[in-house]
């Protein structure tokens, strides 16, 4: 597989070239025939690589401002009002009702809240800001809090992110932790972080590989959410 570059100088590989949009895999080219409002530069130094974006006047722009998902949150709007709290509170629900399994917590779900979420009638919320909630659920108070170092950067075709929430309700706190970062650098690719890779197959060679770093406690969190709401 290959990425095919214009630009440089022949015979060097050293230099700036410009993504022409076409790849080339199994002895022949694919081209994306979707104009982009951008190109994408890729620098080969002797000792580096780095890559940039410019618009057609010149002008450089950041990564993370090329490609939002679908529904990302935006940094002004709220992370307590996405689908993750969504699930949280029918999870609640459900474990009031004895039901222990249906319990979905999905990180990234934070970043997301496109079209707006639908807060179970069960659910009485008395404060709401961008970082916290009160709320009841079955005569019980719940309050979440979501730390101000929960984000999201967007890549160009993937993302980093970061989830941190306490759950508490009297005296007993759930923590959720969770980092997840599609880019692996020097300090996390090494061979005692094996544990924390995530694995992809290509499909044309079904050969492995590392996709992403990750982190969290999920099932911690969701055994400690059973005992705290029940």
């Amino acid at each position: 597989m290959a990425t095919v570059l214009v630009g440089g100088s022949a015979n060097n590989l050293l230099g700036d070239w410009s993504f022409t949009t076409c790849d080339y895999e199994a002895g022949s080219i694919s081209c994306n025939k979707k104009a982009k409002p951008y190109t994408i530069h890729y620098v080969f130094e002797a000792d580096s690589q780095f890559v940039y974006y410019t618009l057609a006047d010149g002008s450089c722009i950041p990564p993370e401002s090329l490609m939002p998902s679908d529904g990302t949150l935006d940094k002004d709007e709220s992370y307590t009002d996405t689908y993750a709290m969504q699930d949280l509170y029918n999870s609640i629900i459900n474990i009031k009702k004895g039901d222990t399994q249906n319990i979905s917590i999905i990180p990234s779900s934070f970043f997301l809240q496109k079209g707006g979420i639908t807060v179970p009638s069960e659910v009485a919320i008395s404060s709401q800001s961008k970082y916290a909630v009160t709320f009841t659920i079955g005569g019980q108070e719940f309050s979440a809090t979501i730390g101000e170092n929960t984000h999201r950067i967007q890549y160009y075709s993937d993302s980093q992110s970061e989830v941190d929430l306490d759950l508490a309700s009297g005296s007993k706190v759930c923590h959720l932790h969770y980092f997840r970062d599609a880019k692996l650098t020097s300090e996390t690719c090494k061979a005692e972080n094996a544990p924390n890779f995530e694995l992809d197959t290509h499909e044309e060679t079904g050969v492995e590989y590392v996709d992403s770093y990750k982190i969290e406690n999920i099932d911690e969190f969701k055994a400690c959410l059973i005992t705290l709401a029940q």
